[in-house]
């Protein structure tokens, strides 16, 4: 198995973080785009390994995945391709097969290198490229042990968007894949509604959201994965507590729901999120035992949470199961 990063260059930082497991400057100010169509290009050479042009309608399928967002408001437009095969500021997001010169690891599969400014007091995208592995092996048909264009770059396009990693592994932006994997071509509610919040559509049914605060005693707890879980059991939106200790599920369609703290200690943990050890995530604690609602240790122990449309529940966890040393 192996993993995805992605690169955030010039950061300039203020504010508070926002909900989601969103980029997030080390001082808590996320990204967004400015204006919508963003444009993208894809490198001429498209992928050497690829010579029936599916390569290049891999690419457009993964742009309008997210395009095709009924609830946000998402719109790319398809420049052509370049010459340009290299990341770098040059005013294109452009998508490359070929560019040696990224810092990527042999364990990387891909990696999105997003540049910023500053607007009006907010932090807003300048450029987004996204640079695949030359050193791996990728198909369009799913074959055996080579990495599906699709899946990968639909996962790269979150980060584009301003989604970090997901600790859900349902979701796409889990930061891992693996050969002939096909299901990340398609988005978990968790990523829909993580650029609900970055682009809004004003006409999205009415949803609901769930509050509260992870505390160990009166001690706030940052960084606790905390997971809204359906009439289903299906897990469908998560977050990450702030410093303070706050968390909001946000756009939670109306049903009940349980919900649960745990620590991100694996499979998905701190160094999977943008920074790294140096990022806004560095301090995050784990030294907990995973935790429904209502202080017991199963689903379906767990205190029920009815949500409507446009309510706000609450949910505060202030003590924790089987604890751990560290």
């Amino acid at each position: 198995m192996k993993k995805y990063v992605f690169i955030l260059v010039v950061l300039v930082f203020s504010q508070t973080a926002r909900a989601y497991t969103r980029i997030t400057a080390t001082s808590g100010l996320s990204p967004k785009w400015a204006s919508m169509p963003v444009p993208y290009w894809i490198s001429a050479k498209g992928s050497p390994q690829i010579s029936n042009g599916s390569d290049m309608a891999a690419v457009q399928s993964s742009f309008r995945t997210w395009e095709n967002i009924q609830t946000a408001s998402i719109a790319f437009s398809y420049k052509g391709t370049t010459p340009t095969g290299t990341v770098g500021r040059d005013g294109m997001n452009v998508v490359t097969f070929t560019d040696n010169s990224a810092p990527l690891g042999s364990s990387t599969i891909a990696a999105t290198f997003s540049f910023f400014r500053t607007e009006n007091g907010q932090l807003v995208f300048d450029e987004s490229d996204i640079a695949f592995n030359a050193s791996l092996s990728f198909s369009t048909s799913a074959e055996t042990d080579k990495f599906d264009i699709q899946s990968v770059l639909t996962h790269e396009i979150g980060h584009l968007l301003g989604l970090d990693h997901s600790a859900m592994v349902s979701s796409v932006m889990v930061p891992f894949g693996v050969p002939s994997q096909l299901d990340q071509r398609v988005l978990a509610y968790d990523d829909i509604a993580g650029v609900m919040e970055i682009y809004p559509n004003p006409s999205m049914p009415p949803t609901g959201q769930i509050r509260g605060i992870v505390q160990a005693g009166t001690t706030p707890v940052f960084g606790a994965h905390v997971v809204a879980v359906d009439s289903g059991g299906t897990a469908v939106v998560s977050t990450l507590s702030q410093k303070d200790g706050s968390y909001v599920l946000r756009f939670l369609p109306p049903d009940t729901y349980r919900v649960f703290a745990e620590p991100l200690d694996l499979p998905v943990t701190q160094q999977n999120l943008g920074g790294g050890t140096n990022g806004f995530y560095s301090t995050i604690k784990t030294n907990f035992g995973t935790t429904y609602f209502g202080n017991v240790s199963t689903l379906s122990d767990a205190t029920a949470i009815s949500v409507g449309p446009n309510d706000v529940a609450t949910a505060i966890f202030k003590r924790f199961l089987q604890a751990r040393r560290g």
